[in-house]
């Protein structure tokens, strides 16, 4: 028994479910799953982390193409975060400047202490950062930073134990959560 774990956009999750190639995949509640069998899963907000001293540290609230003016620290350009950030720059009509490109929410999180840009990173990445780092996270007012996420699968009483058992538990984590 193993799990092999890739990061992959949503749309990409859903045809390679559909195709047999995975079996079980965590999507956002905005792509169309087809005939595949979903599950609430749980809730993810994007926000904008920004060093503490930092002139945006002092909003609450900011619109992503307002950011677009600054450096950015983010993930590695073919991370999934990273072309959906880039793509809806790109709706915007801006690009992004990425400064740096990183392997880890952490090491964002990081450089953004240092101010070497700013970072997009889901709020509980903020939250936990926070704890250690001079940082701090500002709310993106964009409808897209909040989005709901569901266990995607094909069928799933033809997975393997193990996998039904790994949807049992990610489901049961969602029970306890809310």
């Amino acid at each position: 028994m193993s799990v092999d774990l890739e990061e992959r956009l949503s749309d990409e999750i859903v045809g390679l479910i559909a195709e047999g190639v995975a079996d079980i995949g965590i999507v956002a509640g905005t792509v169309d799953a087809g005939g595949l069998e979903t599950y609430p899963y749980r809730s993810d907000r994007f926000v904008l982390v920004v060093a503490k001293d930092h002139p945006l540290a002092r909003r609450n609230r900011i619109a992503f193409a307002e950011v677009l003016e600054h450096d950015f620290v983010g993930l590695d350009r073919a991370s999934a975060l990273q072309r959906f950030l880039a793509d809806k720059a790109s709706r915007a009509g801006r690009s992004i400047r990425l400064r740096i490109q990183l392997r880890s929410f952490d090491g964002v999180c990081r450089l953004v202490e240092r101010n070497v840009g700013v970072g997009i990173v889901p709020e509980t990445t903020a939250r936990w950062a926070a704890r250690t780092m001079e940082i701090r996270a500002v709310q993106l007012t964009d409808a897209w930073a909040l989005r709901d996420l569901s266990i995607c699968m094909r069928d799933y009483k033809a997975l393997a134990p193990y996998a039904r058992q790994l949807v049992d538990h990610m489901r049961a984590e969602r029970r306890e959560a809310v």
